[in-house]
């Protein structure tokens, strides 16, 4: 009864708390709305609201993402980028227009590494959700990421590649009516196989991740071809076929699905197969094959723990009433 209590109390601490920080987002003053963005950025890490709070709590967010003062645009992009990994907040993000309120505030401030690390995180999990795609995509975020792909800072480029492998993994739906972007990355896909060679054990599996997904593209497919991508992809499947990467997956596999794509493979799972990353404290890479595949794994995987907990305990459930006995 007691810990109930304090729960509510301490809800209605944050609610009464966001509401004042609501009231500064509005505020014509740079100082009101830098504390807002501050204290939003720290509230929404350790809280969760209840969802009527989050129509609000959004629209402040796409007043103060697109600021003209950095430190207001870096922490605002802070919160958007922990909210959106709540999977049932994404649709209401889209709705409200987060996606081109991060993508105002990249072309604004693609200058300042601090302000772009916070709204690439924010835009790589929106372009891991087929929901938000295609708004992030006619908001204009192709080119900007494209351009940031030759950032001399690595951390974002790491963003940025797998932000771009995350947009690809729709190379063979939602891209297949989108002739402009198509022709934008068909442009940069040099760069792309560039950073596939990359030193960096995570950037080398972005990229490598990228090429495998935009092979599923009849017209990447054939400009990654005419690059040499295909000698690319095969020394690099032959270097790392027993080096297990990010999550598990291997840039191997990425690298086999690309070959395998780009030397007419009919397999139905290899076309199944997609690379997507969403943004967290530490980057994972997800392969995304048949749903029924991963039940299956699920299942070996759980009947194997079970396996596992009984052999491990019957010793001592036998040693124990040896002893009683």
């Amino acid at each position: 009864s007691s810990l109930s209590e304090l729960e509510e109390g301490a809800r209605g601490t944050h609610i009464s708390t966001l509401q004042h920080l609501l009231k500064l987002s509005h505020s014509h003053d740079k100082g009101d709305q830098q504390k807002a963005a501050l204290e939003l950025s720290k509230l929404v890490e350790g809280t969760v609201f209840p969802a009527v709070s989050f129509g609000p709590l959004a629209h402040a967010l796409c007043r103060l993402v697109p600021s003209e003062h950095r430190d207001v645009a870096c922490y605002s992009a802070r919160a958007v980028k922990t909210l959106l990994l709540d999977d049932a907040l994404r649709p209401q993000a889209v709705a409200v227009g987060i996606p081109a309120a991060l993508v105002e505030s990249l072309r604004r401030w693609s200058d300042e590494v601090t302000c772009v690390r916070e709204l690439v995180g924010a835009l790589q999990t929106l372009c891991w959700d087929r929901v938000a795609v295609p708004t992030v995509v006619t908001s204009g975020i192709v080119p900007l990421l494209l351009d940031l792909l030759a950032s001399p800072d690595l951390e974002t480029r790491l963003l940025c590649t797998a932000t771009v492998a995350n947009l690809m993994s729709y190379a063979d739906s939602l891209l297949l009516t989108q002739d402009e972007v198509v022709e934008e990355v068909s442009g940069r896909v040099g760069s792309i196989l560039d950073l596939a060679k990359s030193q960096d054990k995570a950037e080398r599996c972005y990229a490598v991740a990228a090429v495998a997904n935009a092979t599923a593209h009849p017209t990447l497919a054939g400009r990654i071809s005419e690059l040499g991508g295909l000698e690319l992809l095969r020394d690099i499947e032959r270097d790392h076929k027993a080096n297990l990467n990010l999550g598990g997956t291997r840039v191997a596999e990425c690298a086999e699905t690309a070959v395998l794509r780009l030397t007419g493979s009919r397999d139905p799972k290899i076309a199944l197969r997609k690379y997507k990353y969403r943004w967290g404290n530490r980057p994972t890479m997800e392969l995304m094959l048949d749903p029924q595949t991963h039940r299956k794994r699920l299942q070996v995987c759980l009947a194997f723990w079970v396996l596992c907990t009984v052999l491990l305990f019957k010793p001592l459930v036998f040693s124990h009433r040896s002893e009683n006995h």
